[in-house]
This record gives structure tokens, sequence and C-alpha cells, in this order.
């Protein structure tokens, strides 16, 4: 085995401690819950992924890769390694539930893959249909422990295990990210970690304050802060009052920011310095005319969606979230649903638990036509003046990665219109919600989908937790190493 092969395979070990720790964790969950029929499955997907990432740390623990393109493998490999454990685990509550029971719906191996990789990549489509509340507590806090794992990214955890901090800042950048804490590598992993729980914390503690119950204050606080979207209820939001839909929608924002503004305003304490930051005020402009055009939109078409229903979609949509007040989008006007679709497109900044293109990159772009139109050849970000070389590096790799997502939506769309009878409108809503990992829905997906239009999603979703520009850095790797 070659010196790269050998960092894959240490650094896959070091992954395969995330499942574990997540199978460990939901051991005595299925305890309390007196779902004793899960205590095997979960113990021995823990035993099993903690002894073979043990093994590969151990065999390979001295070996350090002599390119940079196997952390992307790892990536890659890693992502789809833990979306199929955790589709395992869907199998074997389906497989072990009564005849009638909703987990039974995961015995269907695409039904529990579907849900396995919404789950990780914190996207929150579901093969679940309106039978959320029916599922066992065991399978709803896996379906929630996946999102919130995912939504911090399952690489960020696995970097705890990494063999040195040159391998770290290799396999941290080969996500996509950038050291943007104090501390470099190491220190925005930490700060970032810490961040998120006590973010989580709060998450519950303010749905706790609602009319959630403990349970259900616990599951949508993680899934909320992740932005991932899974329920427990079978109509996500819509059957909760204004109160408690509004902090949800907080909760949603709050995963949304990037952790930068988080450690700004919580760490640094300096929340004059917010105003500063290029993608919060993006954002705050975003989010705050968005909604005011998508409420004008729905007040115009006489689609009898409410005020709070409009601003509600346009942050779930805008974060990436995937919770809905109104579980039927179907009904809405069409100008209303591309509004919500370009909302889910762009999605949430860089460093934040959200997906989508990412708004900091659509900030480039304008910035980089504004200097065009205005003959100049500065841009500016965060206050101050950025290198050129460095500005048109980022601007070309935002450009780049927006015509990749804008294909894969294309060529989604078209091979899911293709297997099915769906709209043609409805299906690039749902094909845009899969690649940005949102989890809103026209009622494309839904269990009766075909295996092969299930495969295509499946695809999508983690394709787009990708970024798709890893994929095609691994597809080209040859021609760098």
């Amino acid at each position: 085995m070659g010196r790269d092969a050998a960092s894959v395979a240490h650094d896959l070990g070091a992954v395969l401690y995330v499942p574990t720790a997540m199978a460990a964790l939901s051991v005595p969950v299925a305890v309390l819950a007196g779902d004793t029929r899960m205590v095997a499955p979960l113990t021995g997907t823990a035993v099993v992924c903690g002894a073979v990432g043990s093994v590969l740390l151990r065999r390979f623990r001295h070996v350090r890769a002599e390119h940079r393109w196997p952390a992307v493998e790892v990536v890659a490999v890693g992502w789809l390694i833990s979306g199929v454990v955790t589709a395992l685990v869907f199998y074997f509550l389906g497989l072990m539930a009564p005849a009638a029971a909703a987990d039974r719906t995961f015995v269907d191996p695409m039904n529990a893959l579907f849900e396995g990789m919404s789950g990780i990549t914190s996207t929150g489509l579901s093969m679940v249909g309106g039978r959320e509340a029916e599922l066992t507590a065991t399978a709803q806090w896996w379906r929630s422990l996946s999102q919130w794992v995912g939504g911090v990214g399952m690489v960020l955890f696995a970097l705890g295990f990494t063999h040195s901090a040159t391998g770290m800042r290799t396999l941290y950048e080969a996500e996509g990210r950038h050291p943007d804490l104090p501390g470099g590598t190491v220190g925005t992993v930490r700060g970032t970690m810490a961040l998120y729980l006590g973010l989580t914390v709060a998450a519950v503690a303010a749905l706790a304050a609602t009319e959630h119950d403990p349970w259900t204050a616990l599951n949508h606080g993680i899934t909320g802060i992740s932005t991932g979207g899974f329920s427990i209820t079978g109509d996500s939001m819509a059957g909760f009052g204004p109160v408690t839909q509004l902090v949800t929608l907080v909760v949603i924002v709050t995963g949304a920011v990037t952790f930068v503004a988080h450690h700004v305003l919580l760490v640094q304490r300096r929340p004059a310095r917010l105003w500063h930051l290029t993608p919060v005020r993006g954002q705050v402009v975003v989010l705050v005319g968005g909604a005011l055009l998508l409420v004008g939109v729905n007040a115009l078409s006489g689609s009898g969606v409410s005020v709070l229903d409009s601003v509600f979609q346009w942050a779930s949509a805008a974060g990436t979230a995937g919770f809905a007040t109104d579980p039927e989008l179907q009904r809405w006007a069409t100008p209303a649903l591309a509004l919500l679709m370009a909302a889910m497109f762009v999605g949430a900044p860089s460093g934040s638990t959200g997906g989508g293109w990412k708004l900091d990159r659509l900030l480039w772009s304008c910035k980089a036509v504004v200097r065009w139109l205005r003959g100049s050849t500065a841009i500016t970000w965060d206050g101050g003046y950025v290198r050129r070389d460095r500005a048109e590096t980022i601007v070309r790799h935002a450009a780049m990665l927006g015509a990749l997502w804008l294909l894969s939506v294309l060529v989604g769309a078209g091979t899911i219109a293709a297997l099915t009878d769906a709209p043609l409108g409805s299906v690039l809503f749902d094909v845009t919600s899969a690649v940005s990992s949102v989890g809103l829905s026209t009622g494309v997906i839904d269990v009766e989908l075909n295996g092969a239009a299930k495969g295509v999603f499946v695809a999508l979703m983690y394709l787009g937790r990708l970024e798709l520009l890893l994929a095609l850095t691994l597809a080209t790797q040859a021609e760098h190493a």
C-alpha cells in the first residue's frame, strides 16, 4: 500500500469513530425508551466501527501523505461511509419493527439509504411521509442525531483523531473550510465545537420554554440548530402556535449564521464588530429583503398564505433548514416557489451549519461584477481590502462552483422528470432542495417514489454535501498526483 493510500486508511479510521460515538450514545436512549430490540444492533454498530477504526488508526499511525489530494478522498469516502452506516441502523429499525409500525418504512433498503443520507448530510427530506410522530423514540433520536452530526460536519468531529496538526489542516481544508477562528486549525475546530454545543443547549432550552415538551424540544433543538429540518411531528412546525414558530425561526437563523460571527459576539464580546463582517451584512439584507418580497408576492397571488408563514418559510429556505409551517407548499403560487428555490440555491454563508452554493460566494461574485462595472481593481471584505490575486482566485472558484451547482440541479431535474410523472416545476424545487441540503418539498419525494428516482436523490444529497467541487477534484486527482 502506498503512502497516500495508507494515509487515507488512517484518516478513515478516525472517521469511523463518528458513527461509533453516534451508536454508543443511542444505546441508552433505546434502553430508556424501552426499545430493547435495538440495543444489540446499536451496540454491534459501535463495536464494529470502533474496532475497524482503531485498527486503521494504529496500523497507519506514522504515515504521512505525499500529496494533498488524499484528504479529498477521505472527505468523499468518509461521508459515504457515514451515510451507509446511518442507513444500516435505519434498516435494523425497520427490520425489527412490527408490521404496521412507521419504522417498518426502513425495511426497504432504498428507504433506509435515503433516510440515512438525508440525515447525515443534514438535508431533511424523508421517506416517513407524515408519520414522524409514530416512529419509535430510537428512530426519532437517530434521525435527529444524524442531522446534528452532519450539520457541523462529520469531518470536523473526526479531526480530533487525526495524527498531526498538519494532517488536520489538510483534511479540514479538503472539506472546503478554512481556519477562521483564533488558534489556526486546531483553535478553529475546538472553538467551533464549543460554540456548536453551547448553541445547541441554548436552542433546546429556548424551545423547551415554548409549547414543546422536553423530548420534542430536544429533537427540534438539535435539528434546528444544525439546519437539518427533521421533525418528530407529522406536520413539521405547522401544528405549533406563533410564539413557538418564532422561537424556532430564531433557532434556524442562529444555526445559519457563520461561526465567526458567533465567536465575535459570544467569545470576543464585540457586537459592534458584527456589522463589519460582510456575510453578516449580506445575510441581514437577504433575510429581511427576501422575506418582505415573499410576503408581497404571496399577498398579490391571493394564495391565502399568512405573513408569518411567508417569513418563516423564507428563513427556512435561506437558512437551508427544511422546517415548514405550511406542509403543503405545492399550493403556493409559482413566483413564491421560485423565490424559495432561489433562496435554497444560494443558501447560508460558509462556516455555518447551512448548505447551498453559499451566500458569501454570491457576495464575492456580486462584488466582482460591481468592480468590473466601475473599472476598479479593489475588492473589500470584512472592512478591509483583499489582495487582487486572492480575490480573483476566490471569485473564480465561486463562479465555477455556482456553474456546477446549477448544472447539477438541471441534470438532476431532467433525470427525475424522466423517471417520474411529477410536474417539472415541482421536480426543480425538490431537486434544488436535495442538492442544497434543505429538506423542503412540494410532494415529489415520498415513499412511493420508484427506486431509481430515490437513488438519484441520494446521489444529489451526497454530492451537494461534498459541495460538488470535491467530486470534481476527485475525478481529476490523477492529474495533480
